[in-house]
């Protein structure tokens, strides 16, 4: 079945065009037999150096190595060894302009291959499907902010912390990385329906206009070329400050049925449409050898996420129960309960232990402790009841020995040892 394409650019209130783009050869049919038809967007990151570089870099070695992707080779794996051969080209560039992990660039590709449609992406360009009047973002967003929204989730920040975080747009994944942090690669086809549209988009786009504003535009489009021309026009209308550049890639399959198509619901209802279909577990297949099933539904946007965890966190707050200041007491009484108990255990202690008393022997005063006295004296010159006598010596001759003081009294003092006897 035959593709309708378009495309429009603008540099925006940029000074440097830094996206890229491109598509493979739509007459060569040999090729699109088994490798379909391929659109490439990237976005050359402005904070870094030479991001227009890197971005046509990018692009153009997607693009010659996808070519050479195999008859056999399935279309995951060649859009797999694609975006690491880009990846490669970006930072050998940088190496060889002195720029080694200064030069980054995002990017997205979509391969549509008669009915399937295959993606890969590393970083927050968007992939969105039309369809119906609906607008979805097929892609991952590699960017801080799918963290904070998955921490708000659990719970362990609040969703307030989540959306204000400065830095929440920043990429947690982008080509020009030696290895790349993040793939997001399909590995099953999704099927597309006669009507379906796709939009690849730089973030010049989407962070202009709403979603809502964008399905809006959409569902009255017959041509993807006006199309991307009508989006890129509205973007610039809106005055903002600082627009970046936007770039805007359409791909439809089929014919158009977008004029019977209804309004897009709010915004609101769309989100819990999507926590519906994620909460909701795929049939199982009916046989083994079937082929692999498309997605029950895709995944919803950066935008429906943040909605979505928002709608958690109020319904959580709904739930929990007042505040504890009344039951703090159940808290505290364990605690008291418990230092009553030691504070009685350390008084009866206290009460059982012995007292010295006047004329309690030294066995009492020094309590239950025990002395081995076999080595002293027979009895001590400070003693009581014993006569101390001063000690005579007699002048040393030269070469006399120093004689030794006199041996104690043989009386002992009342209650002392008896002395033993020398052999």
């Amino acid at each position: 079945m035959a593709y309708r394409f378009g495309n429009a650019q603008h540099l925006g209130a940029r000074q440097q065009q830094q996206d890229a783009f491109g598509f493979s050869d739509p007459a060569d049919e040999s090729f699109a037999a088994h490798g379909g038809f391929l659109a490439v967007v990237a976005d050359g990151m402005g904070g870094l150096a030479h991001g227009d570089a890197a971005s046509r870099a990018a692009v153009r070695g997607f693009l010659q190595c996808y070519r050479s992707k195999p008859e056999a080779e399935p279309v995951p794996q060649a859009l797999d060894r694609a975006i690491r051969a880009a990846n490669f080209d970006v930072t050998a560039l940088a190496a060889s302009l002195g720029q080694s992990g200064e030069m980054g660039t995002t990017l997205i590709a979509a391969v549509l291959r008669g009915n399937e449609l295959y993606w890969t992406s590393s970083g927050d360009s968007a992939i969105f499907l039309l369809r119906d009047g609906e607008i979805t973002l097929l892609n991952a967003q590699h960017v801080y902010a799918r963290i904070l929204d998955e921490r708000a989730a659990r719970g362990e920040i609040s969703t307030e912390q989540a959306l204000g975080d400065p830095q929440r747009d920043a990429l947690t994944s982008h080509l020009g990385q030696q290895e790349l942090a993040e793939i997001d690669l399909s590995l099953h086809p999704f099927f597309l329906k006669p009507g379906d549209m796709l939009l690849l988009a730089s973030d010049g786009l989407y962070k202009t206009l709403p979603e809502r504003d964008i399905a809006a535009l959409a569902s009255g489009a017959s041509d993807v070329q006006a199309l991307c021309e009508s989006l890129v026009a509205t973007v610039l209308s809106r005055q903002r400050r600082g627009q970046d550049n936007v770039t805007v890639v359409a791909l439809a399959f089929g014919e158009s049925t977008a004029a019977a198509t209804p309004p897009a619901p709010p915004a609101r209802d769309r989100a819990r449409e999507a926590l519906t279909a994620m909460a909701t577990p795929e049939p199982a297949a009916a046989t083994a050898s079937s082929s692999p099933a498309p997605p029950s539904a895709p995944r919803p946007s950066l935008a429906t996420q943040e909605l979505a965890a928002r709608a958690t966190a109020e319904a959580r707050l709904a739930t929990l129960a007042p505040p504890r200041k009344a039951k703090l007491w159940k808290i505290l009484a364990p605690a008291l309960l418990f230092a009553a108990i030691v504070a009685a255990a350390a008084f009866f202690a206290w009460r059982r232990a012995p007292v010295p008393r006047p004329g309690d022997g030294d066995e009492k005063a020094r309590g239950s402790t025990h002395f081995n006295t076999d080595h002293l004296p027979p009895s001590r010159p400070d003693s009581p009841g014993t006569e101390q006598k001063p000690v005579e010596f007699e002048p040393l001759q030269p070469g006399a020995v120093e004689p030794k003081p006199a041996a104690p009294p043989s009386a002992s003092a009342p209650g002392a040892a008896p002395e033993k006897k020398q052999p």
